[in-house]
């Protein structure tokens, strides 16, 4: 493994946002156009990692990687380990990079813009040296906040994933990102009437890409920029800080806000023992009572169930029986009557049939046998 390194020098003011790019060609590879044989490992000189206010991105999109992030007040200098491994012949580089922070001269940040565009990534924002994020300062020093030309500057700068928002579905949308941009001058009246007419929003989130429009709109869109106005905030550090004091106050006036901490002195004997029958008996008991409750009231109503059952069936089988003995124990009236009409003599409108049908004639008179 061959090992060699290289120093690069860097300059950046003070709580503004802070791009190195990292490509092949910055170790002087002799195959730079195929991006993904290469490995980039950034960290602070003998450290393990990069420092809390700085970030690494590995953008296949753009074939490079990106730190990035906003220097803090009160540092004069950082130096960063920037190792680089080959793939293709296992050879490794390293690079030193120290950057000079300017904090002198430098205007504090006294007023802060919060938006969030919708249609990027963060390196989007940061391809080419940050091109896309000079553009959107131009258009605050252009045309919204005109006062700020001096001073205007990225304090902020983090996709919405890392707000805490969730990704999308589509994994080819562009996740968004949140951008501050701070001046020591205070607000425009264009941007005083912005934030009241983004204020009824702020109960939202997040909003779609064409969920609301502002008069401003067209001008961002000009430039490819869509805004979620939802998230859109100006922010003023004293009205914030006194604000702050004011909760701190309020947590020193009432002392049971302070009571209610948890005590890291106590001891092990001091923390109270937690009697578990009564969890035992809401967990086990009380649902084994209803259980058998319930298995009472089902096995009741399958016993009458079955009892009417029964008595239905008993009932049809002693029909056939009771209609025997009803024939048998009825009157013979009907019998006798019959045999008392056999012992009568015919007579002869009995005896002669009776016409069948309408055709027979009617019988004759009965022919008299004695002589005129």
């Amino acid at each position: 493994m061959n090992t060699s390194s290289i120093v690069f020098n860097g300059t950046v003011l003070a709580t503004q946002v802070l791009i190195v790019s990292i490509s092949p060609a910055l170790f002087n590879w002799s195959h730079p156009e195929d991006n993904n044989e290469y490995l980039f490992r950034p960290s602070l000189l003998s450290a393990p990692d990069l420092p809390s206010w700085m970030s690494y991105l590995d953008s296949k999109a753009y074939d490079q990687g990106f730190i990035y992030g906003v220097p803090p007040v009160n540092m004069s200098k950082i130096t960063l380990e920037i190792d680089g491994l080959s793939r293709i012949d296992y050879t490794s580089k390293r690079i030193m990079y120290e950057i000079d922070v300017i904090d002198k001269q430098v205007p504090p940040v006294e007023n802060e813009v919060q938006i969030k565009i919708s249609n990027v990534n963060v390196d989007d924002m940061l391809d080419r040296n940050g091109t896309r994020l000079h553009e959107l300062e131009d258009i605050f020093r252009n045309s919204i906040w005109p006062e700020s030309d001096n001073d205007l500057r990225t304090t902020f700068i983090k996709s919405a994933t890392q707000m805490g928002e969730r990704l999308p579905l589509n994994p080819e949308t562009p996740v968004g990102v949140v951008i501050w941009l701070g001046s020591s001058v205070n607000f425009s009246s264009i941007l005083e009437k912005l934030e009241y007419e983004t204020r009824p929003l702020r109960k939202l989130t997040h909003c779609p890409r064409e969920f609301k429009r502002t008069t401003l709109d067209k001008t961002f869109r000009t430039w490819n920029f869509i805004l979620d106005w939802c998230s859109f905030r100006l922010m003023n550090k004293k009205r914030i800080a006194e604000e702050t004091d004011k909760i701190n106050k309020k947590k020193v006036s009432n002392p049971g806000l302070l009571s209610t901490k948890w005590n890291s002195s106590l001891h092990s004997y001091q923390v109270p023992d937690r009697n578990y029958w009564l969890d035992f008996v809401y967990v086990s008991a009380i649902p084994a009572f209803i259980l058998i409750v319930l298995g009472a009231f089902l096995v009741y109503i399958f016993y009458e169930i079955d009892e009417t059952s029964h008595e239905v069936r008993s009932g049809h089988e002693n029909r056939p029986a009771m209609e025997e003995d009803l024939a048998q124990y009825a009157s013979p009236e009907p019998l006798r009557s019959l045999s008392l009409l056999r012992d009568i003599p015919d007579t002869p409108s009995r005896a002669s049939p009776a016409p069948s049908s309408h055709k027979f004639r009617p019988d004759p008179p009965p022919y008299s046998s004695s002589k005129e």
